[in-house]
């Protein structure tokens, strides 16, 4: 197996395992980091790949056909792997796993075909290893390309690209790899031109300073004259006029504990715009996932004080760090309605209060239906109780279907349960 075939199975071997990454993180803003979305998206590229083996089967191998399938690879990563066509299905059929299946018809479905063609072909055509020999060794350097595909995505490409120009990087290795190949000089000339183009049409301008794509997020600040709104995957993530106002919810926070009060220990699970520490005289902690968020908001939205930032997952901070604090707001969302699933358990809320001082409170935004008329607003209403101990719930007025609730729970201390046998809450209630 020579030098071409072997680069050839690499980068088609990264371009594989990176475009099921892409739609995980382009679904994000939409479905959430969900196992059901991943599942969805892993399960169409594999129903994909089988197709691919089969049609493998029923074609005569012919080595010329690598041309064609690398390029067409490139135009469907180029074209059709970008959050608009995503955003474009979703607003016309709405957001349902329906339309996430859809999508990856279009997008990974076509692109899983075309990638399980290439090892199959290439086993046909060479004619000088055995039989196992040969399928081994591409194998072989196929899933090498896989493995650092895992890598060289979240760790390189993402981090310091960002999305959508990720995947123009790999969708020009795809047509760098499929003029390497070609046979002829008229389509080595056909597909640099056509590259040329595609690539001309998706070329994203660097130095928009308003925009930002992260490993977590697509963000975008919308600027007036009279105020900032910080966008975080398609939804308001927070928001300052120069009346010094904030989200509703931020200054109703700010109204009943902060303003009243001075030098607070307070931990801040999720930043993004960080106004609820503006202009204060408490000390505050972050905790934030994103460091590329933070620094960009920072720069270019609203510059808070604070006592310091940890750039980690909350669950994983509260574990490692047993400090307790007078106060603990808890406002995470990767955008209107997703916080990640691990952050909305019984495990989590019980660590939760267990990290606040005695008479320590936490507060917890949460949004979901108006009128708890839904599954999840209720079972998250019951798994905070439950968990932390008697919570205030407030109510952010509105007239849309979801609304912000903000939880006001004291420290984890349950008291004693009143039965038919006890006597207590009859002088309890004078005390």
């Amino acid at each position: 197996m020579n030098k071409k075939v072997s680069l050839l199975l690499i980068v088609c071997g990264i371009a594989s395992i990176s475009v099921q990454f892409f739609i995980q993180r382009i679904a994000i803003p939409y479905f959430g980091s969900s196992i059901y979305s991943n599942s969805l998206i892993v399960g169409v590229f594999l129903m994909a790949l089988a197709l691919g083996y089969y049609l493998g089967s029923r074609l005569k191998p012919r080595f010329e056909l690598l041309q064609y399938i690398i390029f067409s690879a490139g135009i469907i990563y180029s074209l059709l792997v970008n959050s608009e066509v995503l955003n474009y299905f979703v607003t016309v059929f709405g957001r349902s796993y329906f339309v996430l299946f859809l999508f990856n018809l279009i997008s990974t479905f076509p692109l899983g075909i075309l990638f399980s063609l290439i090892p199959i072909i290439l086993i046909g055509v060479n004619r000088t290893d055995k039989a196992n020999v040969s399928s081994g060794r591409i194998y072989s350097m196929s899933t090498v390309g896989n493995v650092l595909g895992c890598i060289i995505t979240s760790f390189f490409l993402v981090y310091y690209f960002g999305l959508t120009n990720a995947v123009l990087i790999l969708s020009v290795l795809l047509f760098i790899i499929s003029i390497y190949v070609a046979t002829k000089v008229g389509n080595k000339v056909l597909f640099f031109l056509c590259a040329t183009l595609i690539v001309s049409m998706r070329l994203i301008p660097t130095n928009d300073k308003s925009k930002l794509s992260t490993i977590y997020s697509d963000v975008k600040i919308i600027e007036t004259e009279n105020f900032k709104k910080l966008m975080v995957n398609n939804s308001l993530a927070s928001f300052y006029n120069k009346k010094n106002s904030y989200a509703e919810y931020i200054n109703i926070i700010r109204k009943d504990f902060f303003e009243s009060s001075e030098d607070k220990e307070v931990l801040v699970l999720g930043g993004a715009g960080s106004t609820i520490s503006h202009n204060d005289n408490n000390r505050y902690v972050y905790v934030e996932i994103d460091k590329l968020l933070w620094e960009f908001s920072q720069n270019n939205f609203l510059k808070t004080k604070n006592d310091g930032v940890h750039f980690e997952d909350g669950r994983r901070f509260l574990i490692e760090n047993e400090k307790k604090w007078d106060f603990i707001v808890m406002d995470i969302y990767s955008n209107r309605i997703n916080i990640p699933w691990h952050l909305l358990t019984q495990e989590f809320f019980n660590l939760l209060g267990s990290r606040v001082k005695e008479n320590g409170i936490i507060i917890i935004n949460a949004i979901h239906n108006s009128y708890f008329k839904s599954k999840f607003s209720r079972s998250l209403f019951w798994t905070i109780q439950g968990s932390i101990g008697p919570c205030e719930v407030k109510k952010i007025p509105n007239n849309m279907e979801l609304t912000n609730f903000l939880y006001y729970c004291h420290s984890n201390k349950h008291e004693l349960i009143y039965t038919d046998d006890s006597i207590e809450h009859e002088i309890e209630h004078f005390k």
